[in-house]
């Protein structure tokens, strides 16, 4: 019978009369399959990659079983993309009315069986894990120097479906766990490191650059700077250079250079007005329409930063670093130089010793003779119980593992949870003691599935399987 009404279906629409005259029970659909449809896009012609869907297997009496099929069909339709030109095409009203029976059809379906899947496994990127060791650990860390570029999508980098995860970038994670979970506790066998801090080329120095200098500075930078353990560290500040790698801004006068720890002035260096007058102020390659210029100023405009570094003790925790030159109240006698055009290929390459001196870089080493810490950010929120003895370190050590598991797992622990992480602990307490086996712990639950991925959970009590 079904077949039946179907060919009946099909003569109606051969002879341009409307689909409802096919009958209330066959969907106006089918016959149009069978008539434009079903001569290109058979399960042959799909399996040898001709045409990018099969309609033989769709049934319009069970939208839902094909929804996301049908969803397509009725795209092609809308557009008017089917068939294609050249082929047999229905009218205008029975694109319409085909289009709009499946439409309504599917939205019915759908109200009827709501489903709108799982949500795609998240794994954190770059930026979302370092927020996530902040929050767990009150660390700051650079995402950019631990982990690799994450994959984009349309621009995004927090795209679940293309966050893909490779050998390499697990070793990577195994490498920044390791790293952490070092400064977090303090570990006194860090080596020293040397951290950079660049300065925009372009930024302009010539005013006060940002509210966390004193009034009366301008030029150079304030940052913050994780100093691990207690000890020895060295800053070391390199001024602007052009293209040919002379130190701008170096001419007669001299300009003071401040360094600051969380605000206390700790040194002071000076730029410029280095040399006597007798000397050609031009470096020696190139003395505008004097000729050559002076060795000295060669030699100055080269090294004159070479000597800006000191060595200070610094207690462990997240310190303000503020480097910057002392405005000048006045300005010397004479002729008033312009002020240089950024914008123009002569400023990359200008020899001359014009206008401010600037600061272009920042380097911070350490820890040198590093001692760990009683205290710091990270300790305090890690350990939330100090053992006075032994008997008391296992108790203190779950209690600790607890707290952090629950917060790095984003849900409640169970006992087996706890179980496994003092598992870890008790491997590294052997070796190092109590610290070190604790550190064992945020090393390993850095690296932890839970930890790395945001996996959403219906709730217990949900009322329909589907959340």
């Amino acid at each position: 019978m079904r077949r039946l009404l179907i060919g009946a279906a099909a003569l109606v629409t051969a002879f341009g009369f409307p689909f409802a005259e096919a009958g209330a029970q066959e969907p106006p659909v089918q016959p149009l399959l069978d008539r434009y449809c079903l001569t290109c896009h058979t399960d042959s012609e799909h399996r040898a990659g001709r045409v990018p869907i099969s309609l033989e297997a769709l049934d319009a009496v069970d939208v839902a079983a094909h929804a996301e099929s049908w969803e397509k069909v009725v795209a092609k339709l809308r557009s008017g993309m089917m068939p294609p030109a050249g082929r047999p095409r229905p009218d205008a009203a029975t694109y319409d009315t085909v289009a709009g029976w499946l439409e309504a059809e599917l939205d019915r379906t759908a109200a009827a069986d709501p489903n709108p899947g799982r949500t795609t496994v998240h794994r954190l990127n770059r930026i979302e894990y370092s927020n996530a060791v902040r929050d767990l650990l009150g660390l700051e860390v650079d995402p950019e120097a631990l982990l690799p570029p994450d994959d984009e999508d349309e621009g995004f980098e927090n795209i679940a479906d293309v966050l893909s995860v490779s050998p390499t970038l697990m070793e990577r994670y195994l490498a920044a766990a390791r790293r952490i979970s070092q400064l977090a506790l303090g570990d006194p066998m860090l080596r020293p490191r040397y951290e950079t801090y660049r300065l925009p080329d372009r930024q302009l120095q010539d005013g006060r650059t940002t509210d966390d200098l004193p009034f009366g500075t301008r030029g150079g930078t304030s940052l913050q700077h994780y100093f691990p353990l207690d000890g020895e560290y060295t800053i070391k500040i390199g001024l602007r250079r052009n293209f040919y790698n002379y130190i701008r801004g170096i001419g007669n006068v001299p300009h003071q250079l401040d360094v600051r720890l969380d605000g206390k002035r700790v040194a002071t260096f000076t730029a410029g007005g280095g040399l006597s007058d007798d000397a050609a102020k031009c470096v020696a390659s190139f003395c505008g329409s004097s000729g050559m210029g002076s060795p000295e100023w060669e030699w100055y405009a080269n090294h004159l930063d070479d000597d800006f570094e000191l060595r200070l003790h610094v207690k462990a925790g997240t310190r303000r670093v503020g480097v910057a030159f002392v405005r000048r109240a006045v300005l010397p006698e004479g002729i008033l130089q312009p002020p240089v055009d950024m914008s123009t290929f002569g400023y990359s390459t200008d020899e001359e010793m014009d206008g401010n001196p600037s600061v272009g870089n920042i380097v911070i080493g350490g820890p040198f003779d590093g001692r760990a810490p009683e205290a710091s950010a990270s300790r305090d929120r890690i350990f939330l119980c100090t053992p006075a003895a032994g008997a008391d370190e296992d108790a203190c050590a779950r209690r600790i593992i607890g707290t952090l598991a629950r917060s790095a797992f984003r849900r409640p622990v169970t006992a087996g949870d706890v179980d496994v992480l003092f598992g870890f602990y008790e491997a590294r307490r052997a070796e190092g003691g109590f610290d070190a086996g604790i550190q064992a712990v945020v090393e390993r639950v850095l690296v932890d599935p839970e930890f790395l991925f945001r996996v959403p959970l219906p709730p217990e009590d949900a009322d329909t399987p589907v959340y």
